[in-house]
């Protein structure tokens, strides 16, 4: 049997390393420490977006911009659940997470009676695909 990813450490010890984190903090979810496939993690994905984007959307700042940082699998499924475009072969190559690349989605519009469970909650549109202009060396490592 094959163990489990390690779990992170308790809030309390973070918050000794690192004065900044919130103990209030509450993840929208949390991956399957015994590991997901990848449809699992494109439902995690879709799912997780959704709740983040309704939250940011309720917020009485009306933040505009939000900045993810994540790993190469979680980014292709984050990406394609915010263009709603989940192709059948998850193989296929359509958002590519380098070493260290910017990508860019904008809402293009929103939809108020929309009641799909999709994170679309709007029209989101990728403006940037793995940008990687800002680097002296260019695309490193892509996934």
């Amino acid at each position: 049997m094959k163990p489990a990813d390690p779990a992170p450490a308790p809030t309390e010890l973070l918050q000794n390393l690192f004065p900044g984190i919130s103990t209030a903090y509450d993840p929208i979810e949390s991956p399957n420490p015994e590991g997901e496939s990848i449809v699992e993690l494109h439902d995690r994905c879709e799912r997780v977006l959704s709740a983040m984007i309704r939250r940011l959307d309720e917020h009485p700042d009306q933040p505009s911009s939000v900045l993810v940082c994540t790993h190469a699998a979680t980014f292709v499924g984050l990406c394609r659940a915010l263009g709603g475009n989940r192709p059948q072969d998850p193989t296929t190559v359509d958002f590519v997470p380098y070493t260290s690349c910017i990508t860019v989605f904008e809402r293009s519009g929103l939809s108020a009676e929309s009641t799909s469970p999709t994170p679309k909650g709007g029209d989101w549109v990728c403006k940037t695909n793995g940008d990687c202009s800002f680097l002296s060396l260019g695309k490193h490592r892509g996934w």
